[in-house]
């Protein structure tokens, strides 16, 4: 078990090799035994989420360091909340976005963990399990003989021009733009930061800003963005409080904002899920557009120090409001369960990827939906590290072309055993639905964190992860 005297000499090692502190709790002012599924999870083995009030129409910038009850809210111009941070190698201090055509969102403020915005109090009971078998005939997009071999395509780019900055991920809008979303560093605040690419990834020019807060009083990270349907554009992200002087949590959050113009302003629009302080901590949102029409809300919540589960939420009115929580994977076993992806396999069928941490190791598993992720099952094991006492985590995953890609970072190469550092980042793929797993390579060197995916067409994706700041790499299937 990794106690906060243990963390702390690993934040210390971290620092002193320019690492960006994954573990900003992990100091001598917090003396709880916090546990972490790596950078970015705890929680509380009670309720799951009591969604906020929402705020009013005016979003003028709130701050002042909150109450162990209050969460808080914040906005202005090229800013406003708050998530929990992910980490940076070797980034930041320059502006990620000042620019005028950044505009605020907010996150409520709220003295109530009351259920508001269609937010529960309680885990809903699980859904029943299904075990599909662990080999399945699927129908792939481009029928048999799927592309499986992986490799670089390109030189490496810089998706924010220098800025620097963490957590990196990208999704497609309606015009065939890349809409890309990091979380910034300028000037002692964290900065949710957009920018677009119009040619696949291989430039990208600042958009704007959606989010801004003070890094010592807030936690906000783990940005994710996706067009609905509509045209409307959603930014999920963790948006947590801290007391500015200990640094000690007090409010964990995942909070959602809406921009109407693909993603240059933006404004507040729920809070899915909202714990107090203690290890009650959300993180690592990731969306999905159902196929029925409704949104899934996929993130990840500690139960204690070394139980934290994988969530699902829905919406039917476009993310204003939110069902009770779902767990989709943890019940029965204790391990720490996060990070989660999810990719269609074919029609209704989805695999959804996380890391678990079991025994202080991390691996890299799935779960399977044939019901566009109604309901969950068929834990499997997607890849264990080589070697002893090495870590897999922070996994994402894509279809392409009907081959499955995931994405995560290992220390198997450094065997430095002070996770994450000596992590590198590396791809597998499958052509047989996830029976299997191959061809691995390595896509960004040490030190890289959090690696993410977007598949560009039916023979390539972009692979994008903090590798001194936000970079984006092309790779090709054959």
């Amino acid at each position: 078990m990794w106690t906060a005297a243990v963390l702390s000499s690993y934040v210390l090692a971290a620092a002193a090799q320019g690492i960006y502190n994954p573990y900003p709790w992990a100091n001598s002012a917090q003396s709880q035994s916090w546990k972490t599924s790596h950078t970015h999870h705890w929680s509380s083995s009670n309720e799951v989420s009591n969604a906020e009030s929402s705020p009013s129409t005016s979003y003028s910038s709130v701050s002042s360091s909150p109450s162990a009850t209050t969460s808080q809210g914040v906005s202005g111009t090229g800013s406003s909340t708050t998530s929990r941070g992910s980490t940076s190698t070797g980034s930041s201090t320059t502006s990620t976005g000042s620019t005028g055509t950044g505009s605020s969102t907010t996150n409520p403020g709220s003295t109530s963990t009351g259920v508001a915005s269609g937010g529960s109090s309680a885990i809903a009971t699980p859904y029943s399990v299904i075990t599909p078998p662990l080999t399945t005939n699927w129908t792939y997009e481009v029928g048999t003989n799927p592309r499986t071999v992986p490799s670089l395509a390109g030189a490496t780019v810089d998706m924010t021009s220098g800025r620097g900055g963490t957590y990196p991920r990208a999704n497609f809008l309606h015009d065939g733009s890349i809409l890309g979303a990091y979380t910034g560093f300028s000037n002692g605040n964290n900065v949710l930061t957009l920018v677009r690419s119009t040619d696949k990834g291989a430039s990208w020019s600042l958009l704007g800003t959606a989010a801004t807060e003070a890094s010592n009083a807030n936690d906000l990270d783990n940005p994710y963005p996706l067009q609905l349907p509509s045209g409307r554009v959603l930014l999920a992200y963790r948006n947590h409080s801290k007391n500015a002087t200990t640094g000690v949590y007090l409010y964990y959050r995942i909070t959602i904002s809406f921009s109407d113009d693909n993603g240059v302003t933006w404004s507040y629009l729920s809070t899915p899920a909202s714990d107090p302080a203690g290890p009650n901590g959300n993180w690592e949102p990731f969306l999905r557009n159902a196929a029925d029409g409704s949104l899934q809300l996929y993130y990840s919540r500690e139960n204690s120090a070394d139980d934290q589960d994988s969530l699902m939420r829905t919406s039917t009115d476009a993310g204003k409001t939110w069902s009770t929580a779902t767990i989709i994977s943890g019940t029965g076993v204790t391990a720490r369960d996060g990070m989660l992806g999810v990719a269609t396999i074919s029609g209704s069928s989805l695999l959804a990827v996380f890391e678990s941490e079991q025994d202080g190791l991390f691996t890299v598993n799935s779960i399977t939906s044939f019901d566009d992720g109604k309901t969950w099952g068929n834990r499997q094991r997607v890849y264990t590290p080589t070697g002893t006492n090495n870590n897999a985590g922070a996994p994402q995953i894509v279809t392409v072309g009907g081959t499955l890609c995931v994405s995560f970072m290992t220390d198997e190469d450094t065997q430095q055993h002070h996770w994450i550092i000596g992590a590198d980042d590396k791809i597998i793929t499958s052509g047989d639905g996830g029976a299997t797993w191959g061809n691995k390579i390595t896509v960004f060197g040490v030190q890289s964190n959090w690696p993410a995916m977007l598949s560009l067409d039916r023979k390539s994706l972009l692979y994008m992860a903090d590798f001194r700041g936000p970079k984006a790499q092309k790779i090709n299937l054959d």
